[in-house]
């Protein structure tokens, strides 16, 4: 199964963005696809900063401690940290519209069967989701245990994630994904060119048991 390294966990050091290849994304502008990298780039610069204070207030032995707010602290924290880990999921799924489909034998497919009926009503409840009014994220979490999918609305990304469960496919519905390309009235159009552009052989790896 192919994990996403969680922020700062590979080294004791600063997280390093990730590179992304989105060449293959059509319906996008470049400058688009730029903007939201860069702003995938300032969470991570943010959380790189909280990882400064937080190793700051907490020194080596024999080191003096810097004061710290921890309750400040620890919900930027999740902003910061969740703002890298969706975007992060989001970009990895995008690649040339219709390069893969999903397996109908596979993990997802059995999920989606299990929670909606089949993949086909899994995306209509998704989509039914991106046409609410609002702000935020589709997000889907599959739970291990029992090999089911939950779409859920996520208008804080710090916010309203589903215990228990792992992020399969996470679309990005902020106006700053797609105000360049798509009017605001276009929305659903917009997300229909993220499903149709999203790697199914990543969104199916991220099933594996």
């Amino acid at each position: 199964m192919t994990k996403l390294t969680p922020p700062g966990a590979a080294t004791a050091g600063p997280y390093e963005p990730r590179e992304f290849d989105l060449t293959a994304v059509t319906g996008l502008s470049q400058r688009a696809i730029e903007l939201h990298l860069e702003l995938y780039q300032g969470y991570v610069k943010e959380f790189n900063t909280l990882l400064a204070e937080q190793s700051a207030a907490f020194p080596a032995p024999g080191e003096a401690a810097s004061p710290l707010d921890l309750a400040s602290h620890a919900r930027r924290f999740a902003f910061e940290y969740n703002g890298i880990v969706l975007h992060e999921l989001f970009f990895e799924a995008l690649g040339a519209p219709g390069a893969t489909a999903p397996d109908k034998q596979g993990v997802l497919a059995d999920a989606a069967e299990r929670s909606f009926g089949g993949l086909e009503q899994w995306m209509q409840h998704a989509a039914g989701l991106a046409k609410l009014r609002g702000v935020g994220w589709v997000v889907s979490v599959r739970e291990r245990d029992s090999n089911r999918l939950y779409n859920c609305w996520v208008d804080l990304h710090h916010l309203a994630i589903p215990a228990n469960t792992d992020v399969v496919l996470a679309l990005d519905l902020w106006e700053h994904a797609y105000l360049l390309d798509f009017a605001p009235s276009q929305r659903t159009n917009y997300f229909e060119m993220l499903w149709n552009s999203v790697d199914w052989a990543k969104v199916e790896a991220r099933c594996g048991q």
